[in-house]
């Protein structure tokens, strides 16, 4: 490719051609110029390149936003209450020593909540053993904390005797707290108050 463009403009320059045959050169040039470029990119990875940049940009964007989100009426914390949460596939929920949230079917474990209760339906879930929070964040999974966070604030709600506890940072989404069949607790992005999982009884 470069040595017909080179041929080229060295006949245009030895030759002198009249004015059809130099526009006609020209033309040769100009597709040689194009095609030989290296920054040339194809039409539709432009169009793929800018609508990835648009897409990640408008995405971090929403999560900042949903991150720096407060809750109304988060610190004022009115009444407190010792539970022990038992969750439908017969477990209790417990948060071991070293900060892991499960279920356990031994009743000694540390299985005993301080229910901190924040203005209407509002509620805080402190396991007194491990003096850690039960929190959710961004990516929905469930973890611990040593102090109070708006990921920690969790909606109460209840429904015949049951129980759901569900985030209250994300209220446009239903981000609730549940185990698996096997103890562990599930991702709370996979979860929907249909979901019989997500019911707990307090004692």
């Amino acid at each position: 490719m470069n040595k017909l463009f080179f041929f080229t403009l060295q006949a245009l320059s030895r030759y002198k051609p009249n004015g059809p045959m130099r526009f006609i050169i020209a033309i040769v040039l100009g597709t040689l110029m194009f095609q030989a470029s290296p920054l040339q990119l194809p039409r539709d990875a432009v169009v793929r390149t800018r609508w990835n940049f648009e897409r990640t940009t408008l995405e971090n964007a929403f999560d900042h936003t949903r991150e720096k989100r407060s809750v109304q009426g988060s610190e004022q914390q009115t009444n407190i209450r010792i539970v022990r949460i038992y969750h439908h596939y017969h477990y209790f929920l417990q948060v071991s020593k070293g900060g892991k949230v499960g279920g356990t079917k031994d009743i000694k474990g540390n299985v005993y909540f301080r229910m901190e209760t924040y203005g209407t339906s509002l509620v805080r879930l402190y396991n007194i053993a491990a003096k850690l929070y039960i929190a959710i964040n961004k990516r929905g999974v469930v973890i611990t904390e040593k102090s109070k966070t708006d990921k920690s604030l969790f909606q109460y709600s209840v429904n015949g005797g049951f129980v759901r506890f569900s985030l209250a940072k994300y209220k446009r989404d239903t981000w609730l707290l549940t185990l698996k069949k096997n103890g562990k607790v599930k991702n709370a992005r996979r979860t929907n108050p249909n979901m019989k999982a997500t019911i707990f009884l307090l004692f």
